[in-house]
């Protein structure tokens, strides 16, 4: 899981799948007795680690560089390109974090397929949902992140501006 989170980073990343897991591992003996009752759940809780900890380590890196120049995207955007770099990533978790108000079951769709590279079905059985349900949720999340985007970049007196 952790490779396939880092595979979705641009590549000369500092951090290493290793040293990914020795966080999660960290995290999960420091949080107390946990008790997974399935897979399904672990891999839940793992991606949602990882998630934490790349973002965390995006916010270290772009405090030592001051931000700048830091770019919109979208997970669907960063999905489907296969690369994005420290600032997207902190981007993304923005746009992570309204989704998880509005349509949060989309979120935590997207959650687990991005940072634990969780297939529809793994994703499903976990849920205890259909395959199709994930694939509408995941759409959603599609749609409403295109939106969101396209409404950002239409500005007063563009074309595509409605009256």
């Amino acid at each position: 899981m952790a490779a396939a989170a880092l595979r979705h980073q641009k590549s000369g990343h500092t951090l290493q799948p290793t040293a990914i897991v020795n966080e999660l591992w960290l995290r999960l003996a420091g949080g107390g007795e946990r008790h997974f009752p399935s897979r399904g759940d672990f891999l839940a809780f793992a991606s949602h680690t990882i998630r934490t900890i790349l973002v965390d380590h995006a916010r270290r890196k772009l405090a030592e560089k001051r931000g700048g120049g830091a770019r919109r995207t979208t997970f669907i955007d960063a999905l489907e390109q296969g690369c994005i770099t420290e600032p997207d990533l902190l981007e993304l978790e923005d746009e992570l974090q309204l989704l998880e108000k509005i349509h949060p079951m989309s979120a935590r769709i997207i959650e687990m397929r991005f940072y634990g590279g969780m297939t529809e079905l793994q994703i499903a059985q976990r849920m205890g949902v259909t395959d199709r349900t994930v694939r509408r949720h995941a759409r959603i999340a599609q749609l409403f992140m295109r939106a969101r985007q396209r409404d950002e970049h239409d500005e007063p007196g563009e074309p595509g501006e409605r009256e």
